[in-house]
């Protein structure tokens, strides 16, 4: 019997250490960043649309499992939500923004880092059940797969986390700061992101040896994330103002496409399409993802588009920099509304399964971002390797931006809208 309990209170334990299964419990909804939810837009609204004001710049995007809706802010805290009022259920102060979208574990425990150079995880009540601590600010998204955290952190390293007792795995040597999210193969042997220099990283996920790099070019840097397609086609973007295609297995380069301005997010893919969207060109792009040509492009906006791309059946969701987040429709481009925002709207929308959609606004342009982290690398440099003055550093530079963003009065909000209000 002893034996027998062991067991359950082991498989309890791995099922614990998994991402939620539904809704949208992470950045890009999964591992792969495919970004597609099949919930279509809810007929009857069960509840009225709310806002949530967080009290900070909120950069990081929102993730929904169940009746509970997860944020960070530069405030510090993570909080969780209630889906249905916007109510706020807790709060988890950390010592630095959280600008690292969180991940959702199948318990409802939620797993996210902090510029105070850690990576948390919180049960589904708020309480500290693990922290593990990187050697400068993570800034980039938590992706859960087979047991296993994966988190960038801006001291050059990829960090695995097991989640089971919290602890670190490996970490694997980048050339430069990580801020791109992880994007995991379907079998998980593989895990993918790029880091500030531009360069593509393959990463065996047993022991995080590099398998392979791929550069995205002489000006390729950025935060982009990888996104995975079903055939084994790794898509990206970059500050050289180009979206790439790579061989999975190998690095090999199969073809680039212009997008006439930096591509700081994510892309999306689903039904052999890849979308993403650009900078200076304020363009969003639907390409066929085999042949690298444009289906359709939108450069309805007035600002610059930040925000990372969300499909559904016959939605797509992107946030840009003129305080929207705007709906398009997937077929063909044609623009059918957007939401108004207080601010930059840098957060890329989740889905529900009921067809809500959250997203958040922040009071930085991507602009004020990079210069942050620019600071923060120069201040990492004068520390030669010292980890506690490179942190030190980083929490000067966060210090003199948040006293200047609450000098004035700007504020970033969580959004809960039903699409069916709008169309």
């Amino acid at each position: 019997m002893r034996c027998l309990a062991g067991v359950l209170v082991a498989i309890a334990a791995t099922a614990s250490a998994q991402l939620a299964t539904r809704d949208w419990p992470q950045f890009g909804k999964s591992p792969s960043f495919q970004s597609y939810s099949t919930a279509g837009p809810s007929a009857s609204p069960s509840h009225s649309e709310w806002t949530f004001n967080a009290g900070d710049r909120v950069v990081a995007s929102p993730a929904v499992v169940g009746d509970m809706v997860y944020a960070g802010s530069d405030n510090g805290n993570i909080f969780a939500l209630n889906a249905t009022s916007g109510a706020l259920l807790w709060a988890y102060a950390t010592g630095g923004p959280v600008r690292s979208s969180p991940a959702v574990l199948a318990d409802g425990s939620v797993i996210a880092g902090s510029y105070d150079g850690a990576v948390y995880h919180v049960s589904a009540t708020g309480a500290l059940l693990g922290k593990v601590q990187t050697g400068m600010s993570v800034y980039a998204p938590v992706s859960v797969a087979n047991g296993t955290a994966y988190v960038g952190s801006m001291d050059k390293h990829l960090y695995a986390i097991t989640i089971d007792g919290f602890s670190t795995k490996w970490s694997a040597q980048a050339t430069n700061v990580v801020n791109s999210g992880t994007a995991v193969s379907a079998d998980g042997s593989t895990v993918y992101f790029m880091d500030y220099s531009g360069i593509v990283h393959a990463a065996n996920a047993a022991d995080g040896s590099i398998a392979w790099t791929a550069s995205t070019g002489p000006n390729g840097a950025g935060g982009s994330s990888p996104v995975l397609d079903n055939r084994g086609t790794l898509f990206i973007g970059s500050w050289s103002e180009h979206a790439f295609a790579f061989n999975a297995t190998t690095g090999a380069q199969i073809w680039s496409f212009d997008t006439q301005g930096e591509v700081e997010s994510h892309g999306a893919w689903v039904d052999g399409t890849v979308y993403f969207s650009a900078e200076e060109s304020r363009t969003l792009f639907a390409i066929n993802a085999r042949t690298a040509q444009p289906l359709w492009q939108w450069s309805g906006s007035s600002q610059e588009l930040n925000g990372s791309p969300t499909l559904t059946p016959t939605l797509v969701f992107v946030g840009s920099n003129d305080h929207s987040m705007h709906c398009l429709r997937r077929s063909d481009g044609k623009h059918l509304f957007a939401v108004q925002a207080a601010a930059n709207v840098f957060a890329s929308a989740a889905v529900a399964d009921d067809g809500w959609v959250f997203f958040a606004d922040n009071t930085a342009t991507l602009d004020d971002i990079r210069a942050q982290n620019s600071d923060m690398m120069v201040a990492a440099e004068r520390c030669a390797g010292d980890a506690d003055c490179a942190l030190a550093g980083a929490r000067a530079v966060w210090s003199r931006s948040l006293d200047a963003e609450r000098g004035s009065g700007r504020l970033g909000n969580v959004y809960a809208i039903n699409p069916s209000l709008h169309l």
